[in-house]
């Protein structure tokens, strides 16, 4: 795993497709899966962060935009064991020094209660998010938690317009990580014995498949004089072409 400023990205090898294999000479075919490497990214930044950078573009529907913001997003806990979460309210009126009113210790703040049972330290002008467990029933009852105790799962624009450089990666760089992974499994007793009950064996040697490459298809370009034939020479309107549907004409009418 690596982690930038506020993003964090792993690599993940996945199953991309299955083949039969015959060795040259070998009787025995095989059913070889071939692998491929994926780059998962997510964000490093905590929920406060995101509601200073919202407060800082101005006061005025502060409290609208935190809720369009945060209302609905899953987020995870850093305190504890890490858990999904659903945000369903934000209680602008109930910060995280104020009192819990928990029927133990109802005086007790929201900052001190996480800081006795997870050590954490919390702002206690910040305010609490309820939220419910991801995949539980709408009657669940929600979970009070203050804003920087929580991440956010969902990347904003500027991360997602850094994505294609942060999983840029070369083709023969795409090998690395499978070989890595792969002799992590053969060396893990643990592992291999887990593989075999789902009747999935490895070995060390490499098998060789014979293929070829095939070509990009072709592009459909909302403009110019350039006309795609598909199959059985069906013809294609060029997308985003909206004028023969609003006149009310039929497609053989206005056909490309």
């Amino acid at each position: 795993m690596e982690r930038g400023s506020d993003t964090a990205t792993m690599d993940t090898i996945s199953l991309n497709v299955s083949r039969i294999v015959k060795q040259s000479g070998g009787k025995m075919a095989m059913n070889v899966r071939q692998l491929d490497v994926s780059i998962k990214a997510s964000t490093t930044t905590k929920c406060s962060d995101e509601m200073r950078r919202i407060r800082q573009r101005g006061p005025k529907g502060l409290k609208r935009a935190v809720n369009e913001a945060f209302v609905g997003v899953y987020v995870t806990t850093v305190c504890g064991e890490p858990t999904l979460l659903k945000v369903k309210a934000i209680a602008f009126d109930k910060l995280a020094g104020s009192p819990t009113k928990f029927e133990a210790n109802p005086n007790e703040t929201f900052a001190e209660y996480f800081r006795r049972k997870h050590g954490a330290t919390t702002n206690p002008t910040l305010p609490v998010l309820h939220c419910r467990v991801a995949g539980r029933s709408k009657a669940s009852r929600p979970v009070p938690y203050p804003a920087d105790l929580l991440l956010l799962s969902t990347l904003n624009p500027a991360q997602l317009s850094s994505l294609p450089t942060l999983c840029a990666i070369y083709p023969n760089g795409r090998s690395k990580p499978i070989a890595a992974a792969l002799q992590r499994a053969l060396g893990s007793l643990l592992m291999m014995t887990v593989l075999q009950q789902y009747s999935i064996r490895m070995w060390s040697q490499r098998v060789m498949a014979s293929g070829k490459g095939i070509a990009s298809p072709p592009h459909l370009r909302t403009g110019g004089a350039e006309q795609v034939q598909p199959s059985r020479c069906r013809r294609v309107r060029r997308p985003g072409r909206l004028c023969a549907w609003a006149e009310g004409r039929t497609p053989s009418e206005s056909a490309v």
